[in-house]
């Protein structure tokens, strides 16, 4: 059996979540204007984000709709995550919009980057 590295990195973070191990306690949205990408480019980009983020991120999927999309992971540390993945060549081409992440059991964001300046 021939696993690619991200199914063992996957692996080992539901093993983890299983037994109690990783406990993450704050939710990242990082959104970008949706410039028709298609469903092949958006897979592509959560590919690289999986690829980038540390053992205690989890890629929890995407949204797509009024005019955006959002990435949502699951992390300990939202502001070391997403520095990490800005200052990556993953969303050169794509227009951020905002970045701002949330406790998991509150609905208060913290806004860590916005294209309006608020």
């Amino acid at each position: 059996m021939h696993m690619k590295m991200q199914d063992i990195r996957l692996s080992t973070l539901m093993i983890n979540a299983i037994n109690g191990a990783i406990k993450m306690n704050h939710q990242l949205v990082i959104k970008f204007s949706d410039e028709n990408y298609s469903i092949d480019d958006i897979v592509k980009v959560e590919d690289k984000i999986i690829e980038k983020i540390d053992n205690e991120s989890d890629l929890d999927g995407h949204d797509i709709g009024s005019g955006e999309v959002a990435f949502f992971i699951f992390t300990n540390n939202p502001k070391k995550c997403f520095e990490s993945l800005i200052n990556s060549s993953i969303f050169r081409s794509m227009n951020l919009l905002q970045a701002a992440y949330r406790k998991t059991d509150s609905e208060v964001f913290t806004v860590l980057y916005s294209s309006t300046g608020n």
